[in-house]
């Protein structure tokens, strides 16, 4: 019963997740809909250290939270595999208040 609470959420993400990574393509996926569930579930997981609630929901919320990072981390991997103009990989380091670039090849 508990771990349909904890995980009764997440179980819709898995075949969408099978199915984006299979067909390598995000159309018909709104990322939308993961940032409003992030939303959601990282106000409930800020609330509960204001007013403690039973523990399966907040673990519910960091399990969804946990497949949402997933779900849009795919579908940036997938979506940058099929740009039509690929561009150069770029990795971002921030020190001191200032952006370095540095270019690599994969």
């Amino acid at each position: 019963m508990i771990a349909g609470i904890i995980f009764g959420g997440v179980v819709p993400y898995i075949p969408q997740y099978k199915q984006i990574k299979d067909t390598d393509s995000a159309d018909g996926f709104s990322t939308y809909v993961c940032l409003a569930l992030l939303l959601a579930n990282i106000l409930r997981i800020l609330f509960w250290f204001g007013r403690q609630f039973e523990t399966p929901l907040l673990l519910q919320s960091i399990v969804m939270n946990l497949a949402m990072i997933l779900m849009i981390e795919l579908c940036v991997r997938v979506n940058h595999k099929n740009l039509l103009i690929p561009s150069k990989n770029r990795f971002f380091i921030g020190i001191c208040h200032s952006l370095i670039i540095l270019n690599f090849r994969v």
